[in-house]
């Protein structure tokens, strides 16, 4: 009796955050006159007060404009500040992220067919020979 290999796994990503510094750098950057807006609804996500501290108005969600799984950075110059949860500017963002993370994860060979083989082949395992499938007809 041949015992099953165990399932192959895919590490996930890291989540990067920006610090408080880098924070207050992006909503600076993003303001004008001491009023923070949000770069896709425009709504006011946060004021400047007369003491150096920003208030928030919506709640308010970090994003990197190039995803960190496409080559972005987790620096001031590629964050922005997005309305968050409940509004869905941050969310319809990421959204769209997801389809190019995952191509990209497949054109890298991280995952689907090549990266199961590349696994198989480094845990000494034999190739598994690909079927064509049944054709009907």
């Amino acid at each position: 009796m041949t015992r099953a290999p165990p399932p192959l796994s895919i590490e996930p990503r890291e989540k990067a955050r920006f610090s408080a510094a880098q924070r207050f750098a992006i909503l600076l950057r993003q303001s004008t006159d001491g009023i923070s807006r949000c770069e896709v609804c425009d709504e006011v996500i946060a004021v400047l007060s007369p003491d150096g501290h920003w208030m928030k108005q919506r709640p308010i969600e970090w994003d990197h404009e190039k995803a960190r799984a496409l080559g972005g950075r987790t620096h001031t110059e590629n964050g922005r500040a997005l309305c968050g949860h409940p509004f869905k500017c941050h969310k319809a963002k990421s959204a769209s992220d997801a389809a190019m993370i995952a191509k990209a994860d497949r054109m890298g060979g991280r995952t689907g067919q090549y990266a199961r083989q590349k696994e198989r082949k480094a845990r000494g395992l034999k190739p598994q020979i690909q079927g064509r499938g049944f054709r009907n007809g």
